[in-house]
């Protein structure tokens, strides 16, 4: 599971079919779970260009954390274009 979106880096470099993806999630006692999310040129590449981290609820009784981490990334601006791959 991924997101594919288009993406502009820093220095304006645009990415037109980026891959995101979250690789590590650590979840809490305390319902929360923060996500680790890193931007590939590609599916087939292996070493991320960009990555970012995000920190959100995580309801014990839902789906698992993957599925809820990617849904909550959908809420978010930056990903609201985003696709499923």
């Amino acid at each position: 599971m991924a997101l594919a979106l288009n993406y502009t880096t820093e220095s304006g470099i645009n990415i037109p079919s980026a891959y995101c993806r979250i690789d590590q999630i650590f979840v809490t006692k305390k319902n929360t779970m923060q996500l680790s999310v890193n931007f590939y040129a590609d599916e087939a590449h292996v070493v991320p260009f960009h990555g970012e981290k995000y920190k959100t609820d995580y309801d014990f009784t839902q789906s698992n954390p993957l599925n809820q981490g990617y849904d909550y990334l959908k809420t978010l601006p930056e990903f609201s274009v985003a696709t499923d791959c």
